[in-house]
């Protein structure tokens, strides 16, 4: 689901998606896919399923205010401001460390770049 979708745009993802509107379309989202599909059931001797839902924005330019609600209410995901023009290194370090500890860190890591 795009949180910034808008006119035409927005009307073919809900039509695809089969959802009369953005908000039953993220009702959805978050009974079924956040809730249901993506549960860890570890405790329960099932899958134990690692979901990180998080986005980064250039502290210059903050996310609007209804695109932070989604990621948070929708996703349960987290936003951050960094500073990725005077502080790019310690900008991925805050990120990798974030997806490490969300993750337990069971991602492979892809590069040497932490």
């Amino acid at each position: 689901m795009s949180t910034a979708a808008v006119g035409d745009n927005l009307d073919e993802i809900l039509l695809l998606a089969g959802a009369p509107s953005r908000e039953e379309l993220a009702a959805f989202v978050r009974a079924t896919v956040v809730d249901h599909v993506l549960a860890d059931r570890s405790a329960i001797g099932g899958p134990s399923i690692l979901f990180a839902c998080g986005t980064w924005t250039d502290k210059r330019w903050l996310p609007l205010p209804e695109y932070v609600d989604a990621i948070v209410g929708t996703f349960k995901g987290n936003c951050w401001a960094v500073d990725f023009k005077d502080e790019p290194i310690e900008s991925r370090r805050q990120i990798n460390a974030w997806v490490a500890e969300a993750t337990r860190n069971c991602l492979a890591p892809r590069s040497k770049m932490a």
